[in-house]
């Protein structure tokens, strides 16, 4: 974006600049229901992860229980749990920080 006026930055592009990404990873065993790993939370141009350890670790115990509650669906799925992670973590950070960054699930599975 170096070089580039405002008018010509595209709006997703300024929303994603003014406001950042937030990535929530986990790996989900859908078979068994459980977490096995994570979840994990990046930021860029959200927050100054070293800075933020207590945000961090709310929003990983928030995303933990609604990861635990979507798979408590018998139909849970990848989008199931990906909408149960942007329904939870949007509300919070926006409580937190004043900001609305883009959230970005992201579930793995393990090799079956």
């Amino acid at each position: 974006m170096l070089g580039l006026t405002v008018a010509q930055i595209t709006d997703a592009d300024y929303y994603t600049v003014q406001n950042g990404v937030v990535l929530a990873v986990a790996t989900v065993d859908f078979n068994s229901k459980m977490i096995l790993a994570g979840p994990d939370i990046l930021s860029r141009g959200f927050i100054y992860m070293r800075e933020s350890g207590d945000l961090i670790r709310d929003s990983q115990r928030i995303l933990f229980n609604a990861i635990r509650i979507a798979l408590k669906n018998k139909d849970a799925s990848i989008q199931s749990v990906n909408g149960a992670i942007v329904n939870a973590l949007r509300p919070f950070l926006y409580e937190k920080t004043e900001r609305e960054p883009i959230i970005i699930p992201m579930i793995l599975t393990p090799d079956n």
